[in-house]
């Protein structure tokens, strides 16, 4: 890769890892929960976790530049829209998952945490897909893909960390505007709604046969 092209990258992939969602959220609640020390365990986790994604999400990606490198511009615009509207979602959709300051949490045992949240990081389809779109943009099809490969997993490896500290240093701040925004969110009241709404109807037939 080109340095240009690394530091593009690297911004993509940083921004990537600090979006708000299930990961960063699992890395803001153990911090709350358990200490910084903790929240720290869980950024190589998760750094990992997303480099093992990434190293599937480049199986087709590779596939495509070595056997159909005709298409291959086709597919980056196809993952750039793709990417565009995964952050669009992702911004719009930031409160899911529990987000409570408690100790309400999967895991206790470092290494268990470890595993639990590189498992997540690993497996999450979502992040797969991610990948996919996100490769093509910085692919060479006529270079050499498997030195390209290794040094995208090293530039991501060391966005990763350092987005991941970013969100345990902002685990307060970040814990506090999703819950404010689930506060605003009217699906979180459905149930509420829902139970206003059977005491009214209740109460209405009351009135009728009385």
């Amino acid at each position: 890769m080109s340095t240009d092209t690394m530091i593009v990258f690297a911004a993509a992939s940083l921004f990537l890892v600090i979006l708000p969602g299930p990961l960063a959220d699992l890395t803001a609640r153990y911090t709350l929960s358990r200490g910084r020390l903790t929240g720290l365990l869980t950024v190589p986790a998760i750094a990992l976790g997303l480099v093992a994604a990434m190293t599937v999400a480049s199986m087709p990606v590779v596939a495509i530049a070595r056997y159909l490198p005709h298409l291959f511009e086709l597919v980056s615009w196809i993952g750039l829209t793709y990417l565009m509207l995964h952050v669009l979602w992702t911004v719009q959709h930031p409160a899911r998952g529990y987000l409570a300051h408690n100790d309400n949490l999967p895991e206790r045992q470092p290494v268990r945490i470890f595993l639990h949240i590189f498992r997540l990081a690993a497996l999450k389809p979502r992040s797969i897909l991610a990948f996919i779109a996100l490769l093509p943009q910085a692919f060479d099809p006529h270079g050499s893909l498997s030195l390209q490969l290794v040094e995208m997993d090293g530039v991501f490896i060391g966005a990763a960390l350092a987005g991941g500290v970013l969100n345990v240093a902002l685990a307060g701040r970040r814990l506090k505007r999703l819950e404010k925004l689930r506060s605003k969110n009217p699906a979180s009241r459905k149930h509420r709604t829902r139970f206003i709404s059977r005491r009214a109807v209740t109460a209405g037939y009351r009135r009728i046969a009385a």
